[in-house]
């Protein structure tokens, strides 16, 4: 269930949390205080707007300089696809390398063998254009390597805020609605903890399907929602409620 709170102001947020001693993030309220724990939950989700592409090159020969450079080769083609695919300099990295001995079972004695060196590399590569999915992955399984997408969001730091204010707001909202039903008024809080750590949750879309009106081959990637989930858990102290002046009295 998507929960659509109205979004806190941003001088209110900030007001709330620093409100909060430094202590009181850790430190439970005592227990002669009155107060009451509420969770607040928002959620929002969207569309993906680019994929992060990771290619595993990996190489064994019997000398390390063999595997080496085969395993060269192999990078210096998937880096001249930045021309053939449109990758901007800044959405390649050729990242982590690693060298070790690489070992195999011999079936007649059951034990380990040294087996020559094993070269492994993995390249970072951001797809922009979504409608490309197909000639990535072809370009990317040409010649068997091992592959990973996962779709991505540039704007993730500020939705991710963004949700985190909106569970503040969920959370004040409940406690309010709790502290009016129980007859007093809710007052400054006291602990401000998360129960659970944030994360990100991708809804899987199709792999193929009409990117748009009138594709003669209809092939390509559909992307699912990405959805930003926080909970925020706040304490807040109750205070007895204001009485209500009826406007009436007795005439002198």
């Amino acid at each position: 269930m998507h929960l659509n709170p109205r979004p806190v102001p941003l001088a209110l947020a900030i007001f709330l949390i620093l409100a909060v001693p430094s202590t009181a993030w850790a430190q439970p309220p005592a227990r002669d205080t009155p107060h009451i724990r509420v969770t607040g939950i928002a959620i929002t989700s969207v569309k993906p707007d680019f994929l992060e592409w990771k290619v595993g090159v990996s190489d064994r020969a019997d000398q390390s300089t063999q595997a080496k450079a085969e395993n060269d080769r192999k990078i210096a083609a998937l880096l001249a696809l930045r021309d053939l695919l449109n990758i901007a300099p800044d959405d390649i990295e050729a990242g982590t390398v690693s060298v070790q001995r690489a070992r195999k079972k011999n079936p007649l004695t059951n034990q380990w063998e040294d087996h020559g060196y094993r070269v492994t590399r993995t390249v970072v590569i951001r797809q922009r254009d979504l409608k490309q999915f197909d000639a990535f992955l072809s370009a990317f399984t040409s010649e068997n390597h091992a592959v990973s997408m996962t779709p991505r969001v540039t704007a993730a730091a500020a939705i991710r805020r963004e949700t985190e204010l909106k569970a503040l707001d969920h959370a004040k909202e409940k406690a309010a609605a709790w502290a009016h039903r129980l007859g007093a008024e809710l007052a400054e809080p006291l602990q401000i903890s998360r129960p659970g750590d944030s994360f990100d949750d991708y809804e899987h879309g199709s792999a193929f399907g009409d990117i748009e009106a009138g594709d003669a081959n209809g092939a390509g990637y559909v992307p699912g929602d990405i959805r930003f989930v926080e909970e925020i858990e706040v304490v807040f102290a109750l205070a007895p409620a204001e009485p209500v002046d009826s406007g009436g009295g007795r005439d002198e």
